[in-house]
């Protein structure tokens, strides 16, 4: 793996391709196989219509540490440049895919109201790792809502890696046409106080 090269883009970070070509490929096969054997946990488009996707969950295993180790590295190291937040616990990695079928999409949303509920901890940071060539899919762009007359649309490049605080509103366009597959986690700490 090649070393983070980051880029601030208020409010979020964006470290381009820590990952090879080759390293994102393997990425994307072990997506494929743990979405294959958990059946394809397809979220429907929800009542209110909020999210249209196919997603699974990677663990931690002899195989795929490798991942877990570069993408929680790379969290860690960004959170410690450019946010400073008190982190205690990573969520599993989410291998999620966006199709051209359904049109496949995430309505605008907050990370904070999702995840492992506690009373001591809450999301943080989320991360999006891109691993679809951006030249093989339209639509499904990674949008920020920032306070600005327009969301600001986060860099599409394969191997980018995008950090932002939890409680930023985002959405993922519709996909008009191929796939996006991205792998997403958090990272959770004690309360804001």
């Amino acid at each position: 793996m090649r070393p983070l090269r980051q880029e601030l883009v208020e409010p979020f970070v964006v470290a381009h391709s820590g990952f090879t070509d080759q390293q994102l490929d393997q990425i994307v096969a072990v997506g494929q196989t743990s979405q294959a054997e958990q059946g394809l946990l397809a979220q429907g488009q929800t009542a209110n219509n909020t999210r249209s996707c196919t997603l699974s969950w990677l663990y931690p295993q002899t195989d795929t540490q490798w991942i877990f180790d570069a993408v929680f590295s790379g969290l860690t190291k960004i959170n410690n440049e450019h946010y400073g937040f008190v982190i205690d616990q990573y969520e599993p990695l989410q291998f999620t895919n966006y199709n051209e079928d359904r049109a496949e999409f995430y309505a605008p949303h907050l990370d904070t109201v999702y995840g492992v509920k506690s009373q001591m901890t809450s999301r943080k940071l989320s991360l999006v790792l891109q691993l679809t060539d951006a030249s093989t899919y339209d639509g499904g762009d990674l949008l920020m809502h920032v306070g600005r007359d327009k969301p600001m649309s986060v860099p599409r490049q394969r191997g980018a890696l995008v950090v932002f605080p939890s409680f930023m509103l985002h959405e993922v366009t519709p996909v008009q046409r191929g796939r996006r597959n991205s792998l997403v986690t958090w990272a959770h700490g004690p309360k804001f106080k």
